[in-house]
């Protein structure tokens, strides 16, 4: 039994540095901090959205490391280095955690859940808030990536309070069918290049909807945050 850390987020705002990438540097920072020695860690450098994140994943953990995921701490998105496993080979899967920030969490999951029963991963996802830093925190000092976000979007989102992004996942909440869908389209170029065969991309996506009470739940959460905060 290992930790085997799945960084998702490929370079959506077009500045030459995955999202994964950040987070590496910054876990490998923290846990030299610690004295913790990096657990093993596999990145998805290619997605671009909520949804693609969560087909890499699926795509990831469906896929094993020639040598053991478990052997040391480095982890590569190559082909030369990850091999395909056999269909419904979740096996080694016990547990499933997805950290995210408070306010994206609700719409992550639903995301997650859906892609994950369709590509035949049948493990319980357990959700794992981060809270979100006030924007006057020196942790959401501007760094170059996000000056790039900063002159596509207008605002970048490391400047906006908590209600306003609770305000615009709210938008996003409201089209969960209709992402799930739209969004495939979008990633499966990321797929492709991440060295999934067109005859395979079916195991992934599009993914069928979850229910309509699931929906409610997704909905419900993240109005919860408001409240509790």
């Amino acid at each position: 039994c290992c930790l085997l850390l799945v960084l998702c987020g490929g370079d959506p705002a077009n500045t030459g540095v995955a999202e994964s990438e950040i987070m590496k540097e910054m876990l490998d920072v923290e846990f030299a901090r610690l004295g913790i020695m990096s657990p093993p860690t596999v990145l998805d450098t290619w997605s671009r959205t909520t949804v693609g994140n969560a087909l890499h994943a699926a795509r990831l953990l469906r896929t094993q490391q020639r040598s053991s995921p478990c052997s040391d701490g480095s982890g590569s998105d190559s082909p030369s280095r990850v091999a395909t496993s056999q269909p419904g080979s979740d096996d080694d899967v016990d547990v499933v955690m997805l950290v995210s920030s408070e306010f994206h969490l609700p719409r992550a999951a639903y995301f997650f859940e859906a892609i994950f029963a369709h590509a035949g991963i049948g493990r319980t996802i357990t959700a794992c808030p981060a809270p979100t830093p006030s924007p006057d925190d020196d942790k959401m000092r501007p760094r170059a990536h996000d000056a790039a976000a900063d002159s596509s979007s207008g605002r970048g989102i490391n400047s906006q309070t908590l209600a306003e992004r609770i305000d615009g996942e709210r938008r996003f909440v409201a089209k969960l069918d209709k992402q799930l869908e739209k969004h495939f389209g979008w990633e499966r170029k990321t797929l492709a290049a991440a060295g999934v065969l067109e005859g395979e991309m079916g195991r992934y996506g599009p993914a069928p909807p979850l229910s309509d009470a699931r929906k409610d739940q997704v909905r419900a959460e993240l109005e919860a945050i408001l409240l509790t905060t």
